[in-house]
């Protein structure tokens, strides 16, 4: 996102500028939210225990998405069948991402 941010800031056109920052702006409040996520204590600081803590149930959790028999382990197709619908779902946004960026050249084309 952030290479689609500088695309945007080097175009020139107000509109793109704009909505560049506006991307920026989202990029920093998302930011701030996963950073409020980790720290668990709310004392504006994240340190290890925190961010191991935050990312060990973040990884149970993901865990628990693959092993969908619930049998406390997962088999190759269990993980195949996850990576192959994680990359399923990249794709979508990818092709999303695309046709935005289109549509953005092609709203910079008519100005």
């Amino acid at each position: 996102m952030l290479g689609a941010v500088a695309v945007l800031l080097l175009t020139g056109s107000d509109s793109f500028a704009g909505a560049a920052k506006g991307q920026g702006e989202a990029l920093a409040g998302a930011f701030q939210a996963r950073f409020e996520l980790i720290d668990a204590n709310n004392d504006g600081k994240v340190t290890r225990a925190e961010y191991v803590e935050f990312h060990s149930k973040q990884a149970g959790k993901r865990f628990d998405q693959v092993d969908k028999d619930k049998k406390g382990y997962v088999t190759k197709e269990e993980v195949k069948e996850a990576v192959e619908k994680a990359a399923t779902k990249m794709q979508k946004n990818k092709q999303k991402w695309l046709e935005k960026k289109q549509q953005m050249q092609e709203q910079q084309q008519a100005e």
